[in-house]
């Protein structure tokens, strides 16, 4: 079916196997799913990268978050990132952060992998467009 519209074959990109990690688009359910454990990695996270915020601050800095906000949170929460990383990348856990793991991930691997899945994956024009369309939702 979707081969025959080359307009959408031309927006599927082919996934990039980097370090052993397959990295594509990801699906709305896969950010869905993460969102979701975000919320219960919230407070974690607020301790660590912003410390002393409300949950509710600590959730408006993530909406807004950037390439150098995600390493600041690498830092300070890896065992989050860690989490995070398996539910949207499918990385085990254990390749992030297990010192003995045989096929663990070194720093510049992860690095790499984050900084491709994160430009495979902008959605800065999506939250554009979704922050517009509840913005004109509510003033209705």
């Amino acid at each position: 079916m979707w081969k025959k519209d080359k307009s959408v074959q031309l927006s599927m990109q082919k996934p990039i196997i980097l370090h052993g990690v397959t990295l594509r688009k990801l699906p709305f359910g896969k950010y869905a799913q993460a969102l979701n454990m975000l919320e219960g990695l919230v407070g974690d996270i607020g301790k660590k990268v912003f410390p002393g915020l409300p949950p509710e601050a600590v959730l408006e800095h993530l909406k807004r978050a950037d390439l150098s906000m995600l390493w600041n949170i690498v830092i300070n929460a890896p065992e989050a990132v860690a989490e995070l990383l398996e539910a949207l990348l499918d990385i085990p856990k254990a390749r992030v952060m297990d010192p003995n793991a045989e096929d663990g991930l070194s720093p510049a691997e992860l690095v790499e992998i984050i900084n491709t899945a994160w430009s495979l994956n902008d959605l800065s024009g999506f939250l554009k467009g979704a922050k517009g369309l509840m913005n004109s939702i509510r003033d209705r």
